[in-house]
């Protein structure tokens, strides 16, 4: 159903963009103006895929939701390619919060924003 999901993703995207691919708290530097984003993996693709990915599992829908909604992207695009990500993540199973993980992506809001 991901997979699924991100191919329809890529398909419909309005635009694509290059993306920083890394974009996670860990990548976020404070300074006197506001954020830098450092260590890019660069990536052409969707802006709405960019802010899919911040950890923790328990926050990742909010977080995407947030910070799609602060860069003016279209928040349910976002909210799906964080459900995505999610699938991916728990693949590679080496998180420190996989359980977390694991329960989110049993949730009736992941399959639903997969379905999509």
């Amino acid at each position: 159903m991901a997979r699924a999901a991100a191919m329809n993703l890529c398909a419909t995207a309005a635009r694509t963009v290059l993306r920083h691919g890394d974009f996670v708290d860990k990548n976020l530097l404070r300074s006197g103006a506001g954020y830098v984003a450092i260590d890019p993996i660069l990536r052409i693709g969707d802006p709405c895929s960019e802010p899919a990915c911040h950890p923790p599992a328990t926050t990742i829908l909010q977080r995407a939701g947030a910070v799609a909604g602060h860069m003016g992207l279209d928040r349910q695009r976002a909210l799906r390619w964080a459900a995505v990500w999610a699938v991916l993540q728990t693949c590679q199973a080496w998180r420190d919060d996989q359980s977390d993980l694991k329960a989110c992506l049993s949730s009736d809001q992941f399959e639903h924003l997969l379905a999509q």
